[in-house]
């Protein structure tokens, strides 16, 4: 086994919670595992990590073994796995003979007997919880809970995948897929009968009833059998100590601990084992009440119709006399639906049945309950002799495997004119047990199977429709109450956080006091003032607890029970308790913890992302890299959306779904922006003045009766601005921020970053209940993560990203009104979704500003990439690499201009406009052989140093290190401003070079596109280990790059873009510039000077061959048709609002 060649299993943070340990060290002799603290509260800020050396012959499977084994202990261990920050996600995906044919869903179909054996197989997918199937002639239905949506939903396609041998292309057409409220409200529309193929069937409900027995993983015996022990051990603990002195202290500590293991393998088995959970268990309890009461309040079943009436019907139908006196009727199986046959055959004047079984007993069992039915019983060694001596042949068995084909019957005599000389087969076994090559003998056989049955129930739909209509009322009343349910669940980690809080205060407590008594007190007494301090605890918790605990589905309840749930978190301060626990394994296990088919990650850190209403998928490959685990990962987003169309992309093989906009998608504005009459945007800076304008013509031609006002402080030289472009206080459109974000249906929050952290709690709290706030950048999030808060439930929050500068996207938006395909692209993000319709108000918005396609993203993804990204290769990186090059080149003898035009000149010109044009790889491919091989020197040398400083940026931002430095230096401006570059000596030497510049003689320097290169893979690469989506990593990493900043830099200089763009990019410049120049200097400068370029080869060999060159080439298909550019030094044209000049204008495309 290639696991046994590990040597190193270092798991940290874990402490003492973690268990199994020797159960590893014993499947792996040779495996040293080492422990340690993660220091203060190790549980909370536990980091999970997988350090494996193995063998070079065994790497490939070792590091998988590695990864479940570290997954398998991290579930083993006591580590809530219910603490995330948000409900798991409930999915719903299958087949119905409403979109698949029979040839489909019999290779997914699954026996009942052998559905524990499915569930067990879902289970062990590191994401799904729970799961339970639901497969019947009709359907193969599965339901699983998981703590990622997409991510759940790529282990059960690649579980049916397996299960059928169909590929996953092949069987997606035939798919359907709901998550969360519509899986719910179909799988009790599937229980009423709503959804069957003969409308208000009764046996789907009986059906249904058998998933809920089958289900619980835990099973009800080994549960009964665990409570009877509990209780047994604990009457003889009990008899045992009062027995007298024969009852010895060994044996009393003995039965107690075996009481003690027998109940934690006890709960284990509830909450851990593969099946049902509290989740799915609701779900289908919620299920069986709906189907009842569909049938028993409605007249939806009056008839007693079903798949198996609808064959019979389908028959008499068919036969010329359309009487079955004169037919001959065999019947295949003695099961459910064969009894349901019997049934419906004798109420339409069939008196006579052969009945073929494996057994005797159950089709005599069956032939006992219609007396009035004349059957002769055969077993199936006489079924081809039965077959060729009936007329009519009902397939009804649970055999997985073909009965009788074409071979079979086309010996056989043809049967007799009263029945139209056609032997007739009614195949409604799912799999089916005839073969259908048995049409071939069209004038002899015909055989029939479930899909056929459509035309008989058509009749029957129409007469049900009024009880339809009616039941669909009953299951809404349903929907909401298990809702209720499941949104009471949310306390139950408030529950535990409190409790535990209150137990670690009572027993440092009781161990100071311990101290101060000495030893003064027996041990009797001991333990009686220990009693008394956990009966004090229980009795002060009482009254809380019970203010968590809701047993009513009723919303009003639930809602009180929310609100109490808060109230205490706050009074408690549990916030930081139940974050702690949801952050206790999640992104350091998402990036470290992951295997070579499908990435493993912690459940409870996954949890977190599956709040929202875009959801991840990430597909991964381990590769080894100087011997470390290094994981690159592509993370596939979806969303909902019911007003826009989604397209389906793929970048490098990794699926994408995106949004295509532009002006003939305003008629989609009225869905998305339903019921709003105000949107309000705060600020006046870049974004503001854009998306407001844009948002405004948008509207109106959209034909719609929303205002959009602008929210500024009165005092601010803004007002004036604004008024100048037509919003004013006299016409409702411009007010005081306060009063414009309480009156707004959708507040655009584009002040400043130091605005946003300073003012966030009065704006938040100043919002209308069920209203939007929309947000161009991640950072509040960041802020808020700092200050450990979340944002208000009863709102909505949006994100949509323009990439590209305020005047740039109001610009690029007039420009589309005449050239199709001008506007900015830009990212959108579904953080919180109150009102079930975010993913559409974030999508409208996007249209609206005017984006020809919009990208998929998260907050917390996009504040991430984005703030490293301005720190890496967009600006930090930039700037260092350029006074690095430019410091070499002049010591090589160049002259100042010349070094300047070979770094500087040559990245922001001939470099970035042959990336934006024809991709990175075209840099290197138009250089000769000579010029090559200083290309790949100075890439090679250069990676690693960068990948140094790019993976400790991200791990800066993602900690909320560098967002919180930011905000400390925004409140020191007012003692020490933030001073500028543009004097300094290199960048007056810049000054003079563009004053002079001709485009045409900008040098293509090899070395300098090496490191430039080299720098903007690393910024990728790291993006990529983090688990970002091509589509964000190529526009911030590449396309931003070459299409929009450094067009900028080549026309304004890398030095006003320092001094002059937003100031957390210019405090990341300023931290980060110098870091990138130092180890450029002191690395891989030194390596290519000492001959030492070369030494790890790999990393050429892998840009030439990296996937990210086809991401961008997908990506360059989706550009906006007009290019942006910037008027030269001391240009009017890019003046964007107050004067200040950041941002581009817009020209054509040659």
């Amino acid at each position: 086994m290639a696991c046994a060649q590990l040597t190193e299993l270092r798991i940290i943070g874990l402490d003492e919670q973690l268990h199994g340990l020797a159960a590893l060290k014993a499947a792996m002799p040779r495996l040293r595992v080492v422990t340690s603290s993660s220091g203060r509260g190790s549980v909370s800020r536990a980091r999970h990590q997988v350090h494996a050396q193995a063998q070079a012959t065994g790497f490939k499977h070792a590091h998988v073994e590695a990864s479940k084994l570290a997954l398998q202990a991290l579930k083993e261990s006591e580590i809530n796995r219910y603490a995330g920050n948000g409900k798991p996600v409930l999915l719903s995906i299958g087949l119905t003979i409403n979109n698949a044919p029979v040839s489909v869903r019999e290779r997914l179909a699954v026996p009942e007997a052998e559905w524990p054996r499915a569930i067990q197989e879902l289970c062990q997918y590191p994401h799904i919880e729970e799961a339970a199937v639901l497969s019947t002639c009709n359907r193969m239905e599965l339901y699983v809970v998981a703590l990622s949506w997409h991510r759940g939903v790529r282990e059960v396609e690649d579980w049916m995948v397996r299960s059928s041998g169909i590929p996953l292309e092949e069987l997606r057409p035939y798919l359907f897929l709901l998550r969360d409220r519509d899986a719910t409200h179909h799988l009790l529309r599937v229980s009423g009968g709503l959804d069957s193929l003969v409308m208000g069937e009764g046996q789907i409900l009986a059906q249904v009833r058998q998933v809920h027995e089958v289900g619980p993983g835990f099973g009800r015996l080994i549960n009964g059998l665990f409570k009877q022990t509990i209780t047994a051990g604990k009457h003889v603990l009990t008899v045992g100590q009062t027995a007298g002195p024969g009852f010895v202290r060994n044996i009393n500590g003995l039965f107690k601990q075996a009481i003690t293991a027998v109940k934690r393998v006890h709960k284990v088995g509830q909450t851990a084992g593969p099946g049902f959970g509290r989740h799915i268990n609701g779900l289908f309890k919620q299920a069986i009440t709906a189907g009842k009461r569909v049938r028993s309040e409605t007249s939806i079943s009056v008839g007693g119709v079903s798949v198996s009436s609808a064959a019979a019907e389908l028959v008499q139908l068919k036969l010329p006399t359309h009487s079955f006196a004169d037919a001959k009727i065999c019947i295949i199986g003695a099961g459910k639906m064969s009894t349901l046959l019997v049934k419906h055959l004798a109420s339409k004047g069939c008196t006579e049945v052969t009945i073929l079984n494996r057994s005797l007993p159950r089709a005599e069992a069956l032939a006992a309950d219609f007396p009035d039915v004349k059957f002769n019983i055969h077993l199936m060694g006489d079924l081809m002799s039965c077959v060729e001596s009936h007329d009519v042949v009902f397939a009804a068995s649970g055999s997985e495997e073909l009965l009788l084909n074409k071979a079979d019957i086309e010996g056989m005599a043809q049967r007799p004119d009263a029945v139209g000389g056609v032997r007739r087969f009614v195949d409604i076994s799912v799999p089916r047990n005839i073969d259908p090559d048995v049409n071939e003998l069209a004038r002899r056989a015909i055989v029939y199977n479930v899909d056929d049955l459509k035309e008989v129930v058509a009749a029957n739909k129409e007469g049900r429709a009024a009880a339809a209509a009616e039941a669909e009322i009953l299951l809404k009343e349903e929907m909401r109450a298990f809702e209720a349910w499941r949104d009471s669940l949310e306390t139950v980690p408030t529950i535990k956080a409190l409790r535990n809080k209150a137990e670690a205060i009572r027993a440092g407590e009781f161990e100071k006091a311990a101290a101060k008594m000495g030893e003064g007190l027996t041990k009797k007494q001991m333990k009686a003032i220990e009693e008394l301090s956990k009966g004090i605890v229980n009795k002060l918790l009482h009254g809380p607890m019970a203010a968590l605990r809701c047993d009513s589905a009723d919303p009003d309840a639930v809602e009180q029970t929310l609100a109490n749930m808060t109230a205490l978190e706050r009074m408690f301060a549990l916030d930081a308790v139940a974050e702690a626990l949801a952050a206790s394994a999640s992104q350091r296990n998402k990036d470290t913890m992951q295997s070579l088919r499908a990435p493993v990650a912690s459940k409870a850190g996954l949890r977190q992302a599956a709040a929202s209403g875009v959801r991840p998928v990430i597909a991964a490959s381990v590769r080894p890299v100087r011997g470390a685990l290094q994981v690159a990962a592509a993370v596939h987003l979806d969303f909902e959306t019911k007003a826009f169309e989604k397209k389906l992309v793929s970048f490098a093989g990794h699926e994408e779904y995106i949004i295509v906009g532009g002006r003939d998608k305003f008629d989609k504005l009225p869905t998305a922006f339903k019921g709003m009459k105000t949107i309000g945007v705060l600020g006046w800076g870049s974004q503001a003045p854009a998306q407001a304008q844009n948002l405004k013509d948008s509207i109106a031609a959209a034909g719609l009766d929303i205002t959009v006002k602008i929210g500024l402080r009165k005092s601010s030289p803004s007002w004036a601005e604004a008024e100048a472009t037509g919003f004013t206080e006299a016409n409702g459109t411009l007010g005081e921020v306060f009063d414009v974000v309480a009156e707004s249906d959708m507040v655009l929050l584009l002040i400043s970053d130091a605005a946003q952290a300073k003012l966030y709690p009065r704006l938040l709290a100043a919002m209308k209940p069920g209203s939007t706030l929309g947000l161009s950048h991640g950072f509040l999030l960041g802020v808020m993560k700092n200050d450990n808060v979340d944002f208000r439930k009863d709102i909505n929050v949006v994100l949509v990203a323009p990439k590209g500068m305020g005047p740039s996207v109001r610009r690029l938006y007039e420009q589309g009104k005449s050239v199709n395909g001008a506007g900015i692209n830009c990212s959108f993000a579904i953080h919180q979704n109150y009102t079930g319709n975010a993913g559409d108000i974030a999508i409208g918005w996007a249209v609206a500003v005017g984006a020809p396609f919009a990208f998929p993203t998260t907050l917390e993804s996009e504040y991430k990439s984005d703030i490293y990204g301005e720190r890496c290769i967009l600006l930090g990186g930039l700037h260092g690499m350029s006074e690095a090059l430019f410091r070499r080149y002049t010591r090589q003898g160049m002259s100042d201009e010349e070094a300047f035009k070979q770094s500087v000149e040559c990245i922001t010109g001939r470099v970035s406009k042959t990336i934006s044009t024809q991709g990175m790889l075209a840099v290197y491919n138009q250089f000769n052989d000579a010029d090559k091989k200083t290309f790949t020197e100075a890439y090679t040398a250069s990676f690693k140093p960068a990948m140094d400083i790019c993976m400790e940026i991200y791990e800066d931002v993602a900690s909320g290190n560098e967002i919180k430095s930011v905000v400390q230096a925004g409140s020191r401006f007012d003692r020490f401003p933030m001073g500028k570059i543009d004097g300094t000596y290199m960048w007056k030497v810049g000054e003079r070079v563009r004053a002079v510049r001709d485009e045409s003689k900008i040098p293509l320097n090899p070395f300098t596109a090496g490191v430039y290169c080299a720098t903007m893979m690393a910024t990728i690469e790291v993006l990529r280990i983090k688990g970002h989506p091509y589509s964000e990593i190529c526009n911030e990493s590449i396309i931003e790059a070459t299409d929009s900043l450094n067009p900028y830099m080549h026309a304004r200089g890398v030095a006003f873009m320092v001094d002059n763009c937003s100031y957390t990019a210019r405090l990341g410049s300023r931290k980060w510039a110098p870091r990138f120049d130092y180890i450029l200097e002191q690395q891989a400068f030194v390596d290519i000077d000492e001959g030492r370029a070369m030494d790890n080869k790999e990393v050429f060999a892998k840009f030439l061959s990296d996937p990210v060159h086809s991401a961008l080439a997908t990506c360059s298909e989706m550009r906006p048709s007009v290019d942006i550019s910037v008027g030269g030094e001391g240009s009017s044209v890019g003046v964007g609002a107050g004067k200040a000049r950041t941002e581009f204008r817009s020209v054509s495309a040659a």
